[in-house]
């Protein structure tokens, strides 16, 4: 028995070869064959994936495998037959792929993530159901996973309007608005703000101020109030992580690990839309970077904690690293050197970040940073296996010399050259390195990530954190002096204590020297530096690390049981 197929559409593509990999964010249309009307499309778009089955027609007949080979002819990996793997030279030279539906416009589909090359011929295409999804647990085998680590890279530059708050508005659309909100007020500098009133106000209206409040007093009942909310506060957040000041995404974030919204409260639909939003306003974050040998405070490499945050929300972490380590557009690619090289250099001897002083500021990104503290939560077990195995010394090697070929001319590969040397003549030290960092990502290693950032004996420089401001009054105030209350000082937010007429400051100081570079942001701050070591000596609940003198201020640094270590400080 045989058949005869005949086109029902053709895809247009920025794509003329059929390589094998980096298929992600590359530009394709679905274009309907005239023999068709354009109405055989009608309500395609009320869906967002699609199934599209198409011919491999740049395939040589006589080349097609009917038995078994290794994938890619690669040594490494087993024989196994055709019918075993996706090869694109395989039986009737069929190919199908689950693609995203961006928008129709007549009989035009335009999609993402569909491999295929200019001119393929499409013989069929079928909205994707959830129904059909995969039921229970699935498996693959390990060779699989490896071949595919390249295969989604990013190809080229980001598609304009990659972060559609549009489409994500559109998705939301199913939700009915909520016909009573539980929990109908909360708190923003005292005065009462309903939660209802977000709810009817116009959501591309609502700013961050709004939602201040809101995001760090909902409770896990809000879940209807907060899925509905939800496309207004992704904007924001996308909006903020630009910045180096602003909280809301630390909020944001951890309220979103704190209530159950994305794994509960939204369908499996939404859920993607959710991750797909987020996944690509990160990679349009990190895109952002532009600037080498990083000294002091700078807007440059705060991307870390927006990246390293998403392995915990979401098991599409790998695409969103494969984006970015694909390293095709210069931002990516400077990422990359930030990242590669805190984490095979010591310290001090970083090419791209100037060492800590006083002064200048300086010091590198921390790779472990994440900007969450939840309790018990670390990343998703499926992306430390992931990490576990996408990062190696060799990855590292390969990603050099691709930054080397693809950035002939610029610092980039100068810095690439002088790194993928480091590697080289260090490779045991960066190894174990590449081995430990999964670790950090587990509740364990986020816990102790959160309480010292780096610690240094022997008369150094200890330099370490606190983070969650709005925990400390009732357990320091405690150790310390009584209840503190909220005041600002010198236009930034702090707690204020008095005892006598000594006021000790609890200040968030983004100007300060440390601020940024994974030092403390929080500092107590006092009159006299001899004065607060003699109230240290009398309570023995507090421990004195070390005393710093530095021109016009005095630091100690305190161990508190509880909280971990405090910086306090003299000014004047």
């Amino acid at each position: 028995m045989s058949f005869t197929l005949e086109p029902v559409a053709r895809v247009e593509s920025a794509r003329a070869e059929p390589v094998d990999d980096d298929w992600s964010n590359v530009e394709q249309t679905i274009v309907l064959d005239e023999s068709f009307p354009e109405d055989a499309l009608a309500g395609i778009e009320d869906f967002s994936h699609l199934e599209v089955l198409y011919i491999l027609h740049r395939v040589d007949p006589a080349t097609v495998e009917r038995g078994k080979r290794r994938p890619r002819g690669n040594p490494d990996w087993p024989e196994v037959g055709i019918f075993a793997q996706r090869a694109k030279d395989r039986p009737n030279r069929l190919g199908s792929t689950t693609c995203r539906l961006v928008k129709r416009d007549g009989r035009r589909l335009h999609v993402v993530d569909l491999d295929c090359i200019d001119g393929t011929p499409v013989v069929d295409i079928k909205p994707h159901l959830a129904e059909f999804r995969p039921h229970g647990a699935y498996r693959q085998s390990r060779w699989a996973g490896e071949l595919m680590l390249e295969y989604w890279r990013s190809h080229g530059e980001v598609c304009p309007g990659m972060v559609d708050y549009d489409a994500l508005k559109a998705a939301f659309s199913v939700l009915a608005k909520p016909a009573w909100v539980k929990g109908d007020s909360f708190e923003i500098d005292m005065d009462d703000v309903g939660v209802q009133r977000l709810i009817d106000r116009n959501p591309d209206a609502l700013t961050e101020s709004d939602f201040w409040g809101y995001v760090d007093t909902c409770v896990p009942g809000c879940i209807e109030d907060f899925r509905f909310l939800l496309p207004p506060m992704l904007r924001i957040w996308e909006e903020q992580i630009y910045g180096v000041d602003s909280a809301f995404p630390y909020h944001f974030v951890n309220k979103l690990l704190t209530i159950p919204v994305l794994r509960y409260g939204l369908s499996e639909e939404l859920q993607e839309v959710v991750f797909a939003f987020m996944r690509r306003a990160i990679a349009a974050r990190i895109a952002a970077e532009d600037s080498l040998e990083v000294v002091g405070k700078t807007k440059t490499h705060y991307w870390v904690e927006s990246f390293n945050d998403f392995g915990a929300l979401s098991y599409s972490f790998p695409d969103l690293w494969r984006m970015v380590w694909s390293a095709e557009q210069r931002g990516h690619a400077v990422a990359l050197l930030q990242y590669v090289t805190s984490l095979v250099y010591d310290e001090d001897d970083n090419p791209i970040f100037a060492p800590y002083t006083g002064e200048r500021g300086g010091g590198p990104l921390s790779v472990r940073s994440v900007s969450f503290d939840v309790n018990g939560v670390g990343w998703l077990e499926a992306n430390i296996e992931f990490l576990e195995k996408a990062l190696h010394t060799q990855c590292l090697l390969e990603r050099m010399d691709f930054l080397e070929e693809r950035y002939p001319g610029d610092r980039i590969a100068e810095l690439a050259a002088q790194t993928r040397a480091h590697i080289e003549s260090n490779r045991d030290e960066v190894g174990r390195r590449c081995r430990e960092l999964p670790h950090a990502f587990t509740a364990e290693g986020v816990a102790d990530e959160d309480t010292i950032a780096d610690q240094r004996t022997d008369g150094t420089e200890l330099r370490s954190w606190v983070k969650r401001l709005d925990e400390l009054p009732a357990s320091l105030g405690a150790l310390i002096m009584g209840l503190p209350k909220y005041d600002e000082v010198d236009g930034k937010r702090a707690i204020t204590w008095m005892h006598g007429e000594t006021r000790l400051v609890l200040i968030e100081d983004p100007d300060h020297p440390w601020a940024g570079t994974g030092g403390a942001q929080a500092c107590l701050e006092v009159p006299s530096a001899d004065f607060k070591r003699m109230m240290l000596a009398q309570n023995e609940e507090l421990r004195l690390s070390a005393v710093r003198r530095h021109p016009g201020r005095d630091e100690l640094y305190v161990q508190a049981p509880g909280i971990g270590p405090i910086l306090f400080f003299s000014r004047g």
